[in-house]
């Protein structure tokens, strides 16, 4: 369960969780999927972003919609039945690939955005990475690095998160990180060279990664400063509402 359910605001969105039952590592039940979802309801969080790992290399896309639409309606029937008085979304955590631009990302991306959340490889950063990127925004999406922190090829080479973030690239760090000292010196750096753009719980389980988002914004708070905490709010805000982000690159905007 979170941290402290007692912190509210009612614009808090979370744009990155597995929390769709039985489709990946996320939730294994519908049980648990309710759990979740009524942790992030008291948190204050409105909306939340169901995604689902996907990767093109291990099933088929076909499969993966079905599995996703099968594992929705049950959840929002039962969100129904408890009269939950949240909104989901549909998405995907989709795991690079550098043949992702020749399947059909419309069917991956945050429902009713051109937005779509990327996870890239742990062990190696991906030598095309800026050429599949840019193909992504050439068809007219708009890339979000999933949980940025954890790849050690960017706390060992800030500079290419860096790089990759002036070239419009959207950076995401986890709720649950804020509160690990190990991170805080790499966080605190993504923040100081403005490569964080939004802040979501991407969360898996009751135990694992449980929602951390509401705790996690009054950290940023802390950590930062209030606007900083507003940027990242309006930001989750403008993606659901399909609108560009402003994104610092120095002085200027992107």
């Amino acid at each position: 369960m979170g941290m402290d359910a007692t912190i509210k605001n009612k614009q808090m969105i979370d744009l990155h969780t597995h929390i769709l039952p039985g489709i990946d590592d996320g939730a294994k039940s519908l049980a648990e999927s309710i759990i979740l979802l009524k942790d992030e309801q008291n948190q204050g969080i409105s909306t939340v972003v169901l995604t689902p790992h996907y990767n093109s290399e291990v099933l088929g896309l076909d499969s993966f919609l079905n599995q996703r639409n099968v594992a929705y309606s049950a959840l929002t029937e039962a969100v129904k039945k408890e009269k939950l008085s949240m909104r989901l979304l549909l998405g995907a955590e989709v795991y690079f690939d550098p043949l992702i631009t020749t399947i059909d990302l419309s069917s991956l991306v945050i429902e009713n955005t051109n937005y779509i959340l990327l996870e890239l490889p742990t062990t190696y950063f991906p030598a095309n990475i800026k050429k599949v990127f840019y193909n992504i925004r050439l068809k007219g999406f708009i890339p979000i690095l999933a949980h940025v922190e954890r790849y050690a090829y960017f706390r060992n080479h800030p500079e290419i998160l860096k790089d990759l973030a002036d070239t419009g690239v959207i950076c995401q760090i986890n709720a649950d990180k804020l509160f690990q000292r190990k991170d805080h010196k790499f966080i605190r750096s993504c923040f100081k060279h403005n490569i964080v753009h939004i802040l979501a719980s991407d969360t898996h389980s009751i135990d694992k990664r449980p929602p951390l988002l509401a705790c996690a914004y009054e950290k940023v708070e802390k950590m930062t400063d209030k606007v900083t905490r507003k940027y990242l709010e309006d930001n989750a805000a403008k993606i659901i509402q399909n609108q560009p982000l402003l994104i610092p690159s120095g002085n200027a905007y992107i």
